[in-house]
């Protein structure tokens, strides 16, 4: 298995190599366009021509095999030529033919019959055509594929009886397959697999199914896997399924030595939440908004449920939310431009330094702002909130005081409630003994505050808590 790699740049990009070290079993290249994604990869092959496989699936042709195209399959040299380039009319015919090489090699190895049955791939195939029944037979079709609806089978003999995904997932999945099972036959001791945006035209469910299906070949084929994608959700599945095995290249115009990144527990929760594509929010002007635990996501989650603003609310626990923006920073900065104005923010409490760009973090993409108040928890003291309940402060203040002997050691915390500074108050330790004085309706204070947020753009004294760079970037 390749732990580091050297590779040409091309001029226009700039001068120099791709160093990359920290390599694993599953790679993936992630970067917009023009980053040099396909360029790195066809660059791989030809390094490793001998060991290598490089699919692009925007090809085109049926899903019928074509004998006279067997001798071009016969050596690597031979199977690669037809890989050189982006496009292959003849695509599919060669995919289809690689299962008649297959059967090919596997009879020059016959003693080797018991590395695996011909079921175990029809089984692999199958779970990534869940709605499908793929069988190999002899004859000039070299398999049978049959649509299974509520138990009726229907054949399909013919790429029109597919859709464009269904087309694409299998043909390659078909191209993995062969060629994963082709290396195991011969015993190969390199086993390089170069996967070119596979993701183009897929739905999210069927870019998971890739996903389980690609993690489950590289596996069982001992295969090494280098997967160029745009998709967070091909992204984060992958992850999920191969956590362990699975490692993130970021790659820009810009990037020389690079190391790959363990996919690890931040971004799972992160890509997951981003869902089916990291673009989506951006296009329809949906912020991302970074929070700092589970009340401030009950809050802003609430807001974002009326029609005022739009919000994507991720919750960060506390100071992981620095680690956060700083890998959501990286992850938009490989595949978008330099916006006008950020597409999302890290919230904090007003008890925290705020971050100052740089340039390591330049806060391009998810910029950091923060609360007027002390912390969120002072929202809830506001008088508009306490308006909503249906009271003011100072019968507030009487409620706080009569209760605070039910509170125990806590009670000093709670005998003088009209000497706090609402806006900077440290409120978090007693804002439970808080609500449960002030609002006799036993609403959460956190949902509570989040409603009276998201009706209507926050004037008064809870936009001073909230502060001029909330309200200005939230309500912009």
């Amino acid at each position: 298995m390749l732990e580091e790699v050297t590779i040409n740049k091309p001029d226009f990009l700039s001068e120099g190599n791709w160093e990359i070290e920290n390599l694993n079993r599953i790679n993936i290249l992630f970067g917009k366009n023009g980053s040099g994604k396909s360029l790195l990869l066809r660059n791989l092959r030809d390094q490793n021509r001998e060991y290598a496989r490089y699919i692009v699936p925007e090809r085109a042709g049926n899903i019928t095999s074509r004998p006279n195209l067997l001798q071009n399959l016969r050596t690597p040299e031979q199977r690669e030529q037809q890989a050189n380039n982006n496009f292959q009319n003849n695509y599919r015919e060669f995919v289809v033919t690689r299962i008649d090489n297959y059967f090919r090699v596997k009879g020059f190895h016959a003693d080797r019959e018991e590395k695996f049955a011909n079921a175990e791939l029809e089984g692999l195939l199958n779970t990534l055509l869940s709605d499908f029944v793929f069988e190999f037979q002899d004859g000039n079709q070299p398999y049978t594929l049959h649509r299974d609806h509520n138990g009726n089978k229907q054949a399909v003999n013919n790429i029109n009886q597919l859709s464009s995904g269904e087309t694409q997932l299998f043909t390659l999945g078909l191209d993995i397959l062969m060629t994963a099972a082709e290396w195991e036959l011969a015993n190969s001791e390199q086993r390089l697999l170069l996967i070119d945006e596979p993701d183009a035209h897929i739905h999210p469910d069927l870019q998971a199914k890739f996903a389980d299906f690609l993690v489950q070949v590289s596996n069982r084929f001992d295969v090494q896997v280098f997967i160029a994608t745009h998709s967070t959700v091909l992204l984060s599945t992958i992850g999920a399924y191969a956590p362990d095995s699975t490692n993130v290249i970021y790659l820009s115009k810009k990037t020389e030595n690079i190391s790959a990144e363990r996919f690890d527990e931040l971004k799972t929760k992160i890509t997951a939440c981003l869902g089916g594509h990291s673009l989506v929010g951006a296009l329809f002007d949906i912020p991302i908004l970074l929070v700092e635990g589970d009340d401030d996501y009950r809050i802003w989650s609430q807001v974002g449920r009326y029609d005022t603003i739009d919000l994507s609310v991720i919750p960060c626990q506390g100071e992981q939310i620095f680690n956060y923006q700083k890998h959501l920073e990286k992850l938009f900065s490989a595949l978008l431009e330099t916006p006008e104005t950020p597409i999302g923010y890290a919230l904090l409490d007003n008890d925290k330094a705020l971050p100052e760009p740089n340039p390591d973090n330049p806060q391009d993409y998810i910029k950091f702002i923060q609360l007027s108040c002390h912390e969120a928890e002072n929202l809830f003291l506001s008088d508009e909130v306490l308006n909503d309940i249906g009271i003011n402060w100072d019968k507030a203040c009487e409620r706080i005081t009569e209760n605070a002997s039910n509170h125990g050691a806590k009670e000093q915390l709670l005998v003088n409630p009209q000497d706090w500074n609402r806006k900077n108050h440290d409120l978090k330790p007693i804002i439970k003994e808080a609500e449960k004085a002030i609002d006799n309706k036993n609403v959460l204070w956190s949902q509570r505050v989040g409603q009276v947020i998201g009706k209507e753009k926050p004037e008064g004294q809870l936009a001073n808590f909230l502060g001029g760079q909330v309200l200005n970037s939230l309500w912009n």
